[in-house]
């Protein structure tokens, strides 16, 4: 009995073993492409798993830290229509929204004056409704047409229509905003640049993306909502960290203005948006906050 206890306890840790090698190897180059080769120069060789819920497989680069979906693996078209709105509640957020598009639209502010606004993935139109309010003449594109039609609805310029048709339109902008649009991209390189040639000079792209970096998602990899396939981890891409997302609009010739939310800004209109500041610069520090806040200036 006791030999077959010891044979039974060596086979699970054996077992163990070869599910921990499977999980921490390096993948073969072959198995899959890697976007940041391309712009960073990361060896191929240089991958390993980082979570896998059967369904959504995403990769992380040992070089540059970047997490990419591979693609390879299931995917799944996601439809923006009324009952994807109507479940996260989006009715239900309007001064919440509000209130944070107009936070980051003053930190804007700070480098840019009031001009031509574009939000790429406008949603219900809740960043365009505060530029518009704080004098930006304000304009969303989204691939949703029920979000398009709602934020016409609500007399707001709106429409479906792709970053290359804008370019095409020759119009230039002094802010363009995406927020948790770029990580929904299979090769934000691309979008970035296309994102300097529509804005005007010395105009700012605003980016929040989801945190790589966040405590919870690092622990949990595949059963947090970033990685599982029913949750974001059907729709998103890459997920980026401070580090790489700065270098990667630098590589583009953006200059980094804003890395997470500064403290103090000039002429800042409220101690309430000062609290507001604070609050996320403290759940940074105790690896808590859930996006990253980037703002880059064209050159």
């Amino acid at each position: 009995m006791k030999v077959r206890f010891i044979l039974l306890s060596c086979a699970a840790d054996l077992l163990a073993s070869i599910r921990v090698t499977e999980k921490d190897r390096v993948l073969s180059k072959n198995e899959f492409v890697i976007p940041c080769s391309d712009f960073f120069g990361c060896s191929k060789d240089n991958v390993e798993e980082y979570s896998s819920d059967g369904k959504a497989v995403f990769l992380r680069c040992r070089s540059c830290g970047l997490i990419w979906k591979d693609t390879n693996a299931s995917q799944k078209d996601k439809a923006y229509d009324d009952e994807y709105f109507s479940g996260h509640r989006y009715d239900k957020k309007l001064a919440r929204k509000l209130r944070k598009a107009d936070l980051f639209m003053e930190i804007a502010e700070q480098y840019q004056s009031p001009g031509r606004f574009l939000e790429i993935g406008c949603s219900l139109g809740y960043s365009v409704m505060a530029a518009n309010r704080r004098g930006w003449k304000g304009k969303g594109t989204d691939i949703s047409e029920f979000a398009v039609k709602e934020c016409c609805e609500q007399g707001l310029d709106a429409e479906v229509v792709s970053i290359e048709e804008l370019i095409q339109r020759d119009t230039r902008y002094n802010a363009i905003l995406m927020k948790h649009v770029l990580e929904h991209f299979e090769n934000p390189h691309v979008v970035l640049k296309q994102c300097k040639e529509l804005l005007a000079e010395n105009g700012v792209l605003i980016i929040y993306v989801p945190n790589s970096e966040l405590g919870r998602a690092k622990r949990k990899r595949e059963k947090h909502k970033f990685y599982k396939y029913s949750r974001n981890g059907s729709e998103h891409y890459v997920y980026f960290n401070y580090h790489n997302l700065t270098r990667l609009l630098e590589e583009l010739g953006y200059e980094i203005k804003v890395q997470n939310y500064p403290i103090a800004i000039k002429n800042g209109s409220s101690l309430g948006m000062m609290g507001q500041r604070l609050f996320r610069r403290f759940l940074s520090l105790l690896k808590s906050d859930q996006e990253l806040f980037v703002i880059a200036q064209k050159k």
